[in-house]
């Protein structure tokens, strides 16, 4: 018997480039070729000392992570996902 089928490929019409507002520490909530629903918290930006969660990211549609930045400390406007938007 072969592997078991998948859901099928995922047809993706845009791809959003979601982006923090503040300069602080990025913790995704999410994994690479996650789907996410609209309004799923993707992750946060805090501060560097993590006593203030200064945004939390939620995803603008449902799609899938293609990306996360890998480094936790981010600039004001630094780009933290990829996500394709179905």
């Amino acid at each position: 018997m072969g592997p078991a089928a998948g859901p099928g490929p995922a047809y993706l019409r845009r791809f959003l480039w979601l982006r923090s507002a503040d300069a602080g520490f990025w913790a995704p909530a999410v994994g690479v070729g996650e789907t996410v629903a609209e309004g799923q918290l993707l992750g946060t930006v805090s501060t560097l000392d993590g006593a203030q969660i200064l945004q939390e990211i939620t995803a603008p549609a449902a799609g899938v992570s293609m990306f996360i930045t890998s480094s936790p400390a981010v600039a004001a406007d630094g780009l933290l996902l990829g996500l394709g938007a179905k």
